[in-house]
């Protein structure tokens, strides 16, 4: 990754400051200082306040070092779009957005314009390490991938850090009393007595930062994703069904067969675990790489079961990023897309699809409120968020300038009958705040619910295009991922494609 210089962290950490990446950009030419002013005013036009010496270069990579990346700290303002708001204000290092950028891009679309791709970096632009995949959940588009990273952080990833963090947290407050009472034992040399002292306050150190990433263990650990077009696609694709034959002497067949593997990959991605390598508080870098180590050996919390693919005996898991377990997961995704291409229907593949394709319980509430303070409307929104999760519904909350926007988040309690009373929940937070939100004006609508096909039209088209969905159903059919048939295409529409 592109290190900042210790002033560029330091914007990142101000409000309305974020650390941005910018992919597919031209390298720099000629003198840096003007180079780095023209992006500059490239992204003033795109809504971004960027100075240049905030501005920093990756090396190039490609065949011919055509490209390379691009790290920013920037603030926004009124003319960021809708897409380039989205990804500032959503997870880091979850989907991306295009931005013309005629001065460094290298993307270049049919009508001529000149695009960069552009993230969100976590830990506001401060270095980090992936340690774990996560095995095997199913990121399979953008939509369907934010859900389930976000589901992953929740259900997944945050129970696991606090649990291991608590571990962490009784083992080093075991040996505190016992240096104590050893620096202030008299009858001790003095030299023993100041390292008693030493230690003691090392491990009080220690323990303030493992539960300051038990409070916030999203700030050290956190769920991002990586593209599949980064792992072995198109080796799982030839090992599962092999649509095109390799001949390295057929041009035009190398071309197809790069071309079909590109659609597999595209818009997927394979869920990782990073975590946090430098803190303001360096012993905070620490603890959570003391934190990370432990995850890989803490068991997965029930809740995370929702996210197993349909028909897979294993859980989802973390495991060491590794060959073995890239082809694994690779693996995963390509015959997931594959068994949905061969569906005339869409088919919930894990239980959050399933879920997303028939769920009317959720549902997103608007709640008038009149802080004036933005710190209290967030200690009031916290409590809500507590009190929700207490009474069996977690739930997702934007603080509004006149009203809170809270929608409830699936619980997958299957038949169960769950009710929700928001207002109940008002006056719990209320009660917890010494506030008066009030329960009378809150309305209700119906979340849109996700379709459970997640294969992409084009996609779709690349396949029916190559005359590959024949074969795609005759493998389906013939190792269906669980014991229940799902909704193939009949034979007769079969017959009528041209193979």
């Amino acid at each position: 990754m592109i290190k900042f210089s210790t002033a560029a962290l330091a914007y990142a950490r101000q409000p309305g400051f974020s650390a941005l990446i910018f992919n597919d950009v031209k390298p720099p030419t000629g003198q840096a200082a003007a180079y780095k002013q023209s992006a500059a005013d490239d992204m003033h036009g795109m809504g971004l306040t960027v100075l240049t010496e905030n501005i920093f270069y990756g090396k190039p990579t490609g065949r011919r070092s055509e490209r390379t990346t691009m790290a920013v700290v920037a603030q926004s303002n009124d003319g960021a779009d809708h897409w380039l708001r989205g990804v500032l204000s959503g997870r880091p290092l979850d989907g991306s957005v295009m931005q013309t950028a005629a001065s460094f891009g290298a993307i270049t679309l049919r009508d001529g314009s000149i695009k960069a791709k552009v993230q969100l970096l976590p830990f506001d632009g401060n270095e980090y390490g992936a340690f774990a995949f996560v095995d095997a959940a199913l990121l399979l588009n953008e939509a369907h991938g934010s859900e389930r990273l976000s589901l992953i952080q929740r259900l997944m990833v945050t129970p696991m850090v606090r649990a291991a963090a608590d571990q962490l947290v009784r083992v080093t407050e075991a040996p505190i009393g016992m240096h104590e009472s050893e620096s202030a034992d008299e009858s001790l040399e003095p030299v023993q007595r100041s390292a008693a002292t030493k230690k003691a306050v090392h491990q009080t150190d220690m323990l303030d930062a493992l539960n300051r990433i038990m409070q916030s263990p999203d700030e050290y650990i956190l769920v991002a994703s990586q593209p599949l077009q980064s792992f072995p696609c198109l080796d799982a694709l030839d090992a599962a069904v092999p649509l095109i034959a390799r001949n390295d002497s057929d041009t035009d067949a190398s071309r197809r067969r790069s071309a079909l593997g590109w659609a597999f990959a595209r818009d997927s991605s394979i869920a990782t675990v990073i975590v946090r390598k430098a803190c303001h508080v360096p012993l905070d870098a620490r603890a959570a790489m003391m934190v990370a180590q432990r995850l890989l050996r803490m068991p997965t919390p029930a809740a995370a079961s929702v996210l197993r693919p349909t028909g897979s005996v294993p859980d989802v898991k973390l495991v060491k990023p590794s060959k073995v377990a890239e082809s694994r997961i690779t693996a995963a995704a390509v015959k997931a897309k594959l068994h949905i291409l061969a569906c005339d229907q869409p088919w919930g593949y894990d239980a959050v699809a399933d879920a997303n394709s028939s769920n009317t319980d959720q549902a997103t509430y608007t709640i008038p409120h009149a802080f004036i303070i933005d710190t209290d409307a967030e200690v009031w929104a916290e409590a809500f968020r507590v009190a929700s999760r207490t009474a069996g519904t977690p739930v997702d909350l934007v603080i509004e300038s006149e009203h809170f926007s809270v929608t409830t988040l699936p619980t997958y309690t299957g038949p169960d009958v769950h009710v929700y009373s928001i207002e109940d929940i008002v006056v719990d937070a209320n009660a917890e705040c010494n506030t008066a939100v009030g329960t009378d004006g809150i309305d209700m609508e119906f979340t849109r619910a996700e379709v459970a096909d997640a294969t992409p039209t084009n996609l779709r088209r690349a396949v029916e295009a190559g005359g590959h969905l024949a074969a795609i159903v005759r493998w389906s059919r013939s190792q269906p991922p669980g014991t229940d048939p799902l909704p193939w295409h009949a034979e007769t529409i079969l017959s009528l494609i041209h193979i």
